[in-house]
């Protein structure tokens, strides 16, 4: 009689690797976010979840951590699961990979008095002018803050999923913004190049001393800088990021 029980058969998820900012973003958060970045791009994690609940943070780690998102936006997401404040703020909102609120989510912002105190008013006119806040809010909140009145401004659940969330969502990346990254004649042209090569079909069979070999040596002659570039660009679109630090060191030497 055949034996039908499944009960026994391991099931295999597969999705993006999770990372969890709950506490300050400072050089410890951007180390362990840097290698699993640096996982992703070797292709040992598919993508990036990002859930964000934090009360700020060391705004050079921040925007470190921006670009570096930004950078890949089509492979990660990013996840407001609590109250984000400060710095965390700007990471949220200054990203361009898909945003998510929770229905907990919510924000607010502090102008620290310490510090360069003008570059954080800069900073946060800068978000006022993308997210179209209410100026007069604004700016009777900045100069209660100079004065030592009101520190703090808070955007409660309702406004962040309404306000906030909505016009962040306008930036979240999209299946024409993917194609448009390259033209299909760059990338035609750049795919017969390297399939001409037979070194992107048979990508697993090489080593990465083989997959350089095949760049530096190629019988369509040297690849410029912007062929490389280029290239990164179709590496992705190919879905090869272990492949992508040869070309950034190729890239580096070359500078």
């Amino acid at each position: 009689m055949e034996d039908n029980n499944t009960d026994n058969i391991p099931v295999i998820f597969t999705g993006p690797a999770v990372f969890t900012i709950t506490e300050k973003i400072d050089n410890s958060v951007l180390e362990k976010f840097t290698k699993l970045y640096n996982e992703m791009l070797c292709g040992d994690v598919t993508g990036i979840r990002i859930y964000l609940a934090s009360d700020g943070g060391d705004i050079n780690c921040v925007n470190i951590m921006t670009d570096m998102i930004n950078m890949s936006r089509y492979n990660i997401a990013i996840v407001a699961s609590g109250c984000i404040q400060d710095e965390a703020l700007h990471l949220f909102l200054n990203t361009k990979c898909t945003a998510i609120g929770l229905p907990d989510a919510q924000a607010s912002y502090r102008l620290i008095r310490t510090g360069n105190f003008e570059y954080d008013i800069k900073k946060f006119k800068e978000l006022v002018k993308t997210y179209k806040f209410n100026k007069q809010l604004i700016h009777g909140f900045i100069d209660d803050n100079k004065n030592c009145i009101k520190s703090k401004i808070v955007f409660n659940q309702d406004l962040f999923k309404k306000k906030i969330l909505t016009i962040r969502k306008k930036f979240n990346p999209t299946e024409e913004n993917l194609e448009e990254a390259l033209s299909d004649l760059d990338l035609l042209a750049l795919g017969n190049k390297a399939d001409e090569l037979g070194f992107l079909e048979d990508d697993a069979e090489l080593s990465d001393k083989e997959f350089e070999n095949k760049i530096t040596n190629s019988a369509y002659g040297p690849y410029t800088k912007k062929e490389l570039e280029e290239f990164k660009e179709t590496l992705i679109q190919k879905g090869l990021y272990h492949r992508i630090k040869i070309i950034d060191n190729l890239l580096n030497n070359m500078k």
